[in-house]
């Protein structure tokens, strides 16, 4: 034998770093995981998680981020000192950023520290002093929310888990390559869709009847449309503001979600060819990352509102969890739709419902009194921009 070389045990045992740092990641990643489907599951307010952001992981809501240093230990205590210079690392990231949201930092550990007082994922978005979080079982906390939310099989959340996981792993390699602007967010009307799509391929009976039926879609703005002949007239879409086709009109825009804010229930109302649904897009796009949106198709009817109804009220909305419905071209076909759904819905303070419609349309509304109609026009400077 060459005593140059060593035996494949030791070889094996030399080699072991990798494994472990695969073993981090691995956490890192579950940890992300538990994080999105609490979102979805109304457990935490819905907003954007960036995994791989400017920490491990980056949750983004409206007025406030949560940076979180993420670290496994399949046994044994992490030492005060350990977590310690942790939070010193993360602290002087912090400092040497230029951030205009209010921050809140965490280590997130596997295993507890003998020393330091420390909280779980229940308390993260509330109120505390602690900085210390603990969650030794990321993925069991994930597929018992997925069961208990969905009445499914564990096997089938399991699946659920296993596309979130992909998600959250490939984002974390877009991000190695995006400038800051473009970083990769995952927003929790994203988990809705993947959540869906997971069930209608595997188990359809545990779709609810307003998705599997096709009365509401997730709004999704992952998926860029490329249309050579948008600027000859062709409705507006969220793949289309993805691409960047929809030219920002920042003053309108703003003025919806002033609207929003202020009524809940808001209608742009415009000729023909003003850019309603083209402004509505773009508003939602804006408030995607706080509010879960769900569009009413096109074939939805009134006697389909109490479908609708039920879904929402299963998605239990919260002030850090809010929906919102999207219903574009309010009609004679559905005009009787948006008014059941803005009066059965008036005693949800976290549902907000945004549509478009035609001036001459207006009459067909009936509940004038609970909306907000914001109007538009195609300006001169609107026209040649196009």
């Amino acid at each position: 034998m060459d005593s140059n070389k060593t035996s494949a045990i030791e070889a094996w045992r030399q080699s072991r770093s990798g494994a472990w740092a695969g073993r981090g990641f691995h956490f890192q990643h579950l940890f992300s995981v538990l994080v999105l489907v609490r979102q979805w599951a109304g457990l935490a307010p819905a907003g954007n998680l960036v995994p791989e952001g400017l920490e491990d992981c980056v949750v983004e809501l409206p007025d406030e981020e949560y940076w979180l240093q993420i670290k496994s230990r399949k046994e044994g205590k992490f030492r005060d000192a350990e977590v310690t210079k942790i939070l010193q690392e993360v602290r002087s990231k912090e400092n040497s950023v230029l951030n205009t949201s209010e921050l809140k930092i965490f280590a997130v550990l596997e295993q507890p520290c003998s020393e330091i007082d420390s909280i779980a994922i229940e308390k993260m978005f509330v109120e505390d002093k602690s900085e210390v979080l603990v969650c030794n079982s990321p993925q069991d906390e994930a597929i018992k929310i997925l069961t208990d939310q969905l009445s499914v099989a564990e096997i089938i959340a399991e699946g659920i888990l296993s596309d979130l996981y992909k998600l959250v792993a490939s984002s974390s390699e877009e991000n190695a390559s995006l400038a800051f602007k473009d970083r990769r967010r995952i927003s929790t009307s994203e988990i809705e869709r993947r959540i869906f799509e997971q069930l209608e391929a595997h188990d359809p009976s545990g779709i609810d009847h307003a998705l599997s039926s096709g009365l509401l879609a997730p709004v999704d703005f992952t998926k860029p449309k490329i249309e050579p002949t948008f600027y000859q007239g062709v409705k507006v879409s969220p793949g289309h503001v993805a691409s960047g086709l929809v030219l920002n009109r920042k003053n309108d825009k703003e003025n919806v979600i002033r609207s929003l804010n202020a009524k809940r229930n808001v209608l742009i109302s415009g000729p023909s060819g003003a850019g309603k649904s083209a402004l509505l897009w773009l508003a939602v796009e804006s408030l995607i990352s706080g509010i879960r949106w769900f569009q009413v198709t096109s074939n939805t009817i009134a006697s389909d509102a109490e479908s609708i109804i039920r879904f929402l009220r299963a998605r239990r909305p919260s002030e850090k969890s809010p929906i919102g419905l999207v219903l574009d071209e309010i009609g004679s076909t559905n005009a009787d739709l948006w008014d059941v759904l803005v009066r059965e819905l008036r005693s949800f303070p976290f549902i907000y419902l945004l549509g478009t419609v035609r001036k001459e349309d207006i009459p067909l509304i009936s509940n004038l009194a609970d909306i907000e109609v914001v109007e538009i026009s195609l300006n001169e400077i609107l026209a040649e921009n196009i």
